[in-house]
């Protein structure tokens, strides 16, 4: 699959760590997801992805709670809605990539349901230097809550790099 997005660059999509709810006073623990819950996650999954590959930045920016986190592999935090419109058009216009997903988990809790797993992507630069090729890997963890109106929205997004990763080489920089 070619992204035009780089989920580096992207500084590496979806978030952050299972959380818990408070229900009358008791935690609720989280548990793996039910199956219509996992395939609408995973719906959305693909569905982001698409919107980037296509260069779609609104569709994508609305798939986000207006006061959304999405954490780099640097620790860069970008939060709400116009940080992540700057964000992704500058991804866009700069990069196409080659993104795979290899997910590991869905779990739920209440209505907050954590996607994790490990991704491996090509990015290839446009521009100045078209040839240039940067492949990253690592682990994307992207936590969504359910609003009010039932619809799934992301609410943090975190990307680490792996070992096939290079945490020194910003995004944008050649070999």
């Amino acid at each position: 699959m070619r992204f035009a997005c780089s989920v580096t660059v992207l500084f590496l999509l979806l978030s952050s760590a299972a959380g818990t709810n408070r229900a009358q006073g008791a935690e609720e623990r989280s548990h793996p997801a039910d199956t219509a819950t996992v395939k609408a996650i995973t719906d959305l999954r693909d569905v982001w992805a698409r919107h980037l590959a296509l260069r779609e930045v609104d569709p994508a920016v609305a798939m986000y709670a207006p006061k959304a986190v999405f954490i780099d592999p640097h620790g860069t935090r970008e939060v709400g809605h116009e940080s992540l419109r700057k964000l992704f058009t500058f991804v866009v216009s700069s990069f196409d990539s080659d993104l795979h997903f290899e997910p590991r988990t869905i779990s739920v809790a209440g209505d907050v349901t954590t996607d994790s797993g490990n991704f491996r992507e090509l990015l290839h630069q446009r521009g100045d230097a078209p040839d240039a090729v940067i492949p990253i890997s690592g682990r994307y963890t992207t936590r969504y809550r359910r609003a009010p109106d039932g619809e799934w929205k992301i609410v943090e997004q975190e990307w680490t790099l792996g070992p096939a990763g290079n945490p020194q080489q910003k995004p944008g920089a050649t070999k």
